[in-house]
């Protein structure tokens, strides 16, 4: 045998050169997970009680705008996750419904925007004509 020659390039691969990388693992295994659907009718809920003049209003508008970290368009400061606390069960479960869907992957972000969209839109001053 000799000794100088160089080793088969392709059939001496160690363990490790063969295994994933922990990173392409993890990445492999979050675009494998299932995208869960979006729940419309609890962002639909969360929309109409939003649109209203109520402290639960209030607390769903700043949750929902919470959610990509806008700011309330009525100028309201809530206190975060704390608003929570004044929602009834429904509503409270219904947020807690979309953001377990935020958190994804979702398949868009788009349902939570198209929301918000509307939301700002309703709130905005409509001009007195004259």
């Amino acid at each position: 045998m000799d000794a100088h020659r160089a080793p088969d390039s392709g059939s001496d691969l160690g363990e490790a050169e063969r295994e994933p990388s922990p990173v392409a693992l993890l990445v492999s295994a979050v675009l494998r997970r299932p995208r869960t659907p979006v729940p419309q009718a609890e962002l639909d809920l969360l929309e109409q009680v939003a649109l209203g003049d109520t402290g639960q209003s209030r607390s769903v508008r700043h949750l929902l705008f919470l959610l990509p970290g806008a700011a309330d368009p009525t100028g309201f400061r809530g206190d975060g996750l704390l608003e929570l606390r004044p929602l009834d069960r429904a509503l409270a479960d219904a947020f807690l419904k979309v953001l377990d869907w935020w958190r994804g992957p979702t398949r868009s972000d788009e349902p939570l925007y198209a929301v918000l969209r509307r939301i700002e839109a309703a709130l905005e001053p409509q001009e007195q004509s004259q």
